[in-house]
């Protein structure tokens, strides 16, 4: 038997193999890498906040495309892709139907509803949070936009959630919001929950226990967090952060 072209062969395919995941390596670090640039410039808005609750969390990367949205596809989320010209935004997606059970909608229905690749991976954990208080439909303010430039809403890695409707368990329906039903906005620590805390305040603490979201912030943050609450991806980011 003739070993050398066989070992020959055998290098090749292995040599292929480390190139690919050396590629895929490599595109990742330079998504990353250009996040990192792009965060650089942004105000420390969440420094600011003197009662905000830190954790250290376990960094991540940027997915490349093909296994982002092969994710996306193994978790059964709706989608379609779209052009990459929405700004910073990696990877963008337009969800397409409903999440694990709950269906999000842009509070302006005229809007597509486009997010990075990598928060629609993130929504199925969501969705679970959702459900457990029989949410089935959720209003979202803004998801990516293109301004303000220092904001993660730009790179679609942020989601506004305005509005919440569902079924009771006794098979009542009910519509909240976040401006009129989240009602504990004293200056205190957001979680763990105060004794009777309303539905809204409850998914908030369930979404920080998560551990999915760099940053979850209530009313309790600042005024302009009156009327939702903000949930975000920061990658490479070793904190998170709660108000």
């Amino acid at each position: 038997m003739r070993w050398a072209p066989i070992a020959g062969a055998l290098l090749a395919a292995l040599s292929a193999g480390a190139a690919l995941v050396g590629t895929a390596r490599a595109e990742r670090t330079e998504e990353g890498a250009r996040i990192a640039r792009l965060v650089r410039d942004f105000p420390a808005l969440r420094e600011r906040s003197s009662a905000g609750l830190w954790r250290p969390v376990e960094p991540w990367s940027i997915s490349d495309a093909d296994e982002c949205l092969a994710a996306l596809d193994a978790q059964g989320i709706d989608f379609r892709r779209v052009p990459a010209a929405h700004g910073p935004v990696i990877h963008p997606v337009e969800i397409t139907g409903p999440i694990a059970g709950v269906r999000y909608r842009k509070r302006r229905t005229s809007r597509p509803f486009i997010v990075s690749c990598e928060l629609a991976t993130r929504m199925p954990a969501l969705s679970r949070v959702l459900r457990g208080e029989g949410v089935r439909e959720v209003e979202v303010l803004s998801s990516w936009r293109r301004a303000p430039r220092t904001s993660f809403h730009t790179m679609g890695l942020a989601l506004d959630l305005y509005g919440f409707q569902g079924e009771g368990s006794r098979g009542e329906g009910f519509r909240w919001t976040v401006e009129r039903d989240f009602s504990d906005r004293r200056d205190a620590a957001t979680c763990p929950l105060p004794e009777a805390a309303d539905p809204i305040h409850r998914i908030a603490c369930a979404l920080w226990d998560s551990r999915r979201f760099s940053t979850v912030i209530t009313p309790r943050y600042s005024p302009g967090h009156h009327d939702h609450l903000h949930v975000d991806l920061r990658p490479e980011d070793p904190r998170g952060f709660l108000r």
